[in-house]
C-alpha cells in the first residue's frame, strides 16, 4: 500500500523522490499522510526526520567499516527552497517531536538540581543538563554543554546564512576549524580563562 503511495506520488511530482523506504513503516506512513491532508514536502520532512534521529543516536553508537575505521551519526543538513514552499512548516512536522523532548529536559534541569542540593548536594549524583538541541549558541557554550551531555548536542538553525556569519562574529573565523574537526568527530580541547573542556567524540 505504502508503495502504490510513494510511486504515484513521484508520478505526480517529480520534485519529491525521497526514498521515504529509508524508514520504518509508521514514519513513512506519516509523512504521505502529512503530504496529503496538510501538502507538507516529503523531501523537507525527510531530511529533518534524519536530523532529529542523528541526535538522538548521537555517541550511543558506531558503524565500523573496517577494522579501526568508526563512523558515528553525525549529520549535516542545509534545506534550501524558495520562499513561500512549507520549509518552517514541513521541518516543524518532523522535529517537534524531538523539540518537546528537549524542551522538556531543558525544564526538568532546575527542579533537579535544586532536589539534588537539598539532599546532600554530592558531586557524585549530581544531575547534569540533558540539552540536546541548541539555536544560537558559543562554541565555548556549546563544548562546554556537550562536555556534560556526552552523546549528543545538535544545532538547529532557521536561517543557514545566520550560523555562517555567526562564524566570525567573535574570534576572526576561528570557529571554522571546530566544525571542521566536529564534523570528522575528531577530538576537541579548548582552553581558554574561563575554564577548560575536552570532547573525545562530538
Amino acid at each position: 500500500m505504502i508503495k502504490e503511495q510513494m510511486s504515484q506520488l513521484i508520478k505526480e511530482d517529480k520534485k519529491s523522490e525521497f526514498p521515504i523506504e529509508i524508514f520504518p513503516l509508521p514514519i513513512q506512513k506519516y509523512f504521505l499522510e502529512a503530504n496529503s491532508t496538510l501538502d507538507s514536502n516529503i523531501d523537507y520532512m525527510a531530511c529533518s526526520m534524519l536530523w532529529g534521529l542523528a541526535s538522538v543516536i548521537g555517541n550511543s553508537c558506531n558503524l565500523e567499516v573496517k577494522t579501526g575505521w568508526k563512523e558515528y551519526a553525525n549529520i549535516w543538513i542545509a534545506i534550501i527552497g524558495n520562499q513561500g514552499v512549507g520549509k518552517t512548516p514541513s521541518i516543524s512536522m518532523a522535529t517537534r517531536p524531538f523539540e518537546r523532548i528537549n524542551s522538556d529536559l531543558i525544564t526538568q534541569y532546575p527542579r533537579k538540581h535544586k532536589e539534588w542540593q537539598d539532599v546532600n548536594g554530592d558531586e557524585e549524583n549530581e544531575p547534569k543538563p540533558e540539552q540536546f538541541i541548541v539555536n544560537d549558541i558559543t562554541i565555548e557554550a556549546l563544548v562546554s554543554l556537550h562536555s556534560k551531555n556526552q552523546n549528543c548536542v545538535a544545532m538547529f538553525r532557521e536561517e543557514l546564512d545566520g550560523w555562517v556569519k555567526n562564524m566570525s562574529r567573535y574570534s576572526n573565523g576561528s570557529d571554522l576549524p571546530f566544525w571542521l574537526s566536529t564534523w570528522s568527530g575528531k577530538a576537541v580541547s579548548m582552553n581558554r580563562k574561563s575554564g577548560d573542556s575536552y570532547l573525545a567524540k562530538p
